[in-house]
């Protein structure tokens, strides 16, 4: 596998990893909103996640 390759591949974390994830999140989600919930379990339960958002945009 080449390097370009290792770095794209996505692998998916497990359902306990994904809980667990969710739990925190949810725990830290006072006043969002549940796609924000979502989208913060998200990024808990993966060791690298880039968080983007295109504001100001319709």
């Amino acid at each position: 596998m080449t390097t370009k390759q290792n770095c794209t591949r996505s692998v998916k974390p497990s359902d306990e990893v994904e809980g667990e994830a969710l739990r925190r999140a949810t725990s830290l989600a006072d006043g969002l909103f549940p796609h924000q919930v979502d989208g913060l379990a998200f990024l808990l339960g993966r060791r690298r996640a880039i968080l983007a958002d295109n504001i100001g945009r319709a």
